[in-house]
């Protein structure tokens, strides 16, 4: 389930409605991860086990979600996550 943001509509909405258009669209990369971690604490054990890599802001270090202030790269399962992470 994906809930609606609290206390950040612009960032964190357009995150919510990009994630929620591909789990409608049953996106082939979430349903192998849905598949691969079939709870939400496997998930988040997996990627807490990955190195993460700062986001440092560099327009073409994306995809971006211009929504966000600043911009934040958003990556369907990454090697290298940063705190924006699906």
């Amino acid at each position: 389930m994906i809930g609606l943001p609290f206390n950040d509509w612009g960032c964190l909405g357009a995150i919510s409605q990009q994630i929620a258009q591909m789990v409608e669209e049953r996106d082939p990369v979430l349903v192998e991860l849905a598949t691969r971690y079939p709870t939400t604490d496997a998930l988040a054990e997996y990627l807490r086990g990955l190195p993460q890599r700062d986001d440092l802001g560099h327009a073409k270090d994306g995809p971006r979600v211009d929504a966000c202030e600043p911009s934040q790269r958003l990556r369907i399962d990454p090697g290298d996550p940063n705190c924006v992470v699906m």
